[in-house]
């Protein structure tokens, strides 16, 4: 068997009545893995820390509908209601397109061939070379699907925004939405074309890195928004605000705990119950800084 061992992610495709080392090393085939020797069928499911990590890659793509709408905080509550419920339907259908057209094909369910290392995201840059001169040329998804869900979800949103949302818009949007959310609505298009091949890139270029270093970046992040936030002086009640609080005070905490949680499992480094207090820590420092950083604390130098 010796003999019939494949240099890095290279492998083999049986076939019937064909001998195994007749056939030559090469690329596994989407939701394949290489074990060395044949390619293997990748069985197994998303674990919780890859569905996290999904879940930051989704929204991080779905931000870009809101910032790239102009004057979207303009907009009256309700109309804002209607937009967001509007992206909401973009998103979702978008998602759902997304997981059909993963193998398996025509069914919501993933099929996930495991990560080893980071190596797994970069391929193409770890195709062997046997005799040190030719390279043999089997860069596949080895961490299927971790990289290729994130680039088609994002060409389906781009395939839903220009075949639904612009006809809709156009053509029947006038009965459905407001002008001043036509106005808002229609700009953010363009802007989100140019803005999908950028996410696109940065997918491929990071997305190794950042299926390790996400659960940090999250935590990190929630705490300078729940502080921005806070700082910011508003009488009135905002519900953008509002839903601003709640997913970086309490969701983006506890969701990027559970996933440290589910990275160091086999250590049992992280317990549950720090997990639940631990994403308590952002609001907690701010009810913490929140009196040393009012203005009427201090006097001024000069009158």
């Amino acid at each position: 068997m010796e003999a019939l061992q494949c240099p890095g992610l290279c492998g083999r495709l049986p076939v019937s009545g064909t001998n195994l080392s007749d056939i030559p090393c090469a690329a596994c085939p989407r939701a394949y893995r290489s074990d060395g020797i044949v390619c293997q069928p990748c069985e197994q499911s998303l674990d919780v820390y890859s569905i996290l990590y999904l879940i930051s890659e989704i929204y991080i793509i779905s931000i870009t509908l809101t910032i790239t709408t102009k004057k979207m905080s303009e907009l009256p509550w309700k109309e804002r209601i209607i937009t967001g419920a509007w992206f909401t339907f973009e998103i979702f259908l978008s998602l759902m397109l997304t997981l059909l057209s993963l193998e398996p094909k025509g069914s919501l369910s993933v099929r996930f061939c495991g990560v080893a290392s980071v190596k797994d995201f970069y391929p193409v840059f770890f195709n062997p070379r046997p005799d040190y001169i030719h390279k043999l040329h089997c860069a596949n998804e080895a961490a299927f699907p971790l990289l290729s869900f994130s680039l088609v979800f994002i060409a389906f949103l781009a395939g839903v925004l220009l075949c639904i949302r612009l006809p809709v818009f156009y053509f029947r949007g006038k009965y459905i939405f407001s002008q001043s959310q036509l106005n808002a609505m229609k700009s953010g298009i363009w802007h989100l074309l140019l803005i999908f091949p950028v996410l696109g890139l940065y997918q491929l270029a990071f997305g190794g890195v950042l299926y390790y270093f996400f659960p940090f970046v999250a935590y990190i992040v929630s705490i300078f928004v729940v502080i921005s936030l806070g700082i910011e002086e508003s009488t009135s009640l905002d519900m953008s605000r509002v839903m601003y609080h709640v997913v970086y005070s309490g969701i983006a905490p506890l969701l990027s705990l559970m996933a440290l949680k589910e990275f160091y499992t086999d250590n049992q480094n992280l317990h549950y119950i720090w997990v639940v207090l631990g994403a308590l820590g952002p609001k907690f420092l701010l009810h913490a800084t929140w009196s040393l950083t009012q203005p009427e604390r201090y006097q001024p130098l000069v009158d």
